[in-house]
């Protein structure tokens, strides 16, 4: 199967296999807003959702937001 890890900035990144994959969202740093699993057909679905916690440094968050930003933007709106 293949992937493709959509980068926050528009590069992306295709690559052949599950377990590639893996090594690769372990290795990087830059901050990820997508991956997909790409068809044959050429049509794509995402799959951060399962691939969000082998994420290295940068967990599927766009450039500038942490954590802790989140958390206060949730107790604030309470």
């Amino acid at each position: 199967m293949r992937y493709r890890i959509e980068y926050t900035g528009g590069r992306c990144k295709t690559i052949d296999g599950s377990r590639a994959l893996i090594r690769t969202l372990k290795q990087t740093d830059k901050p990820v807003s997508d991956v997909r699993k790409v068809f044959q057909s050429g049509a794509s679905d995402s799959v951060m959702n399962i691939y969000r916690k082998y994420l290295g440094g940068r967990r599927g968050q766009s450039a500038g937001e942490d954590d802790n930003d989140s958390r206060m933007a949730v107790l604030q709106n309470d």
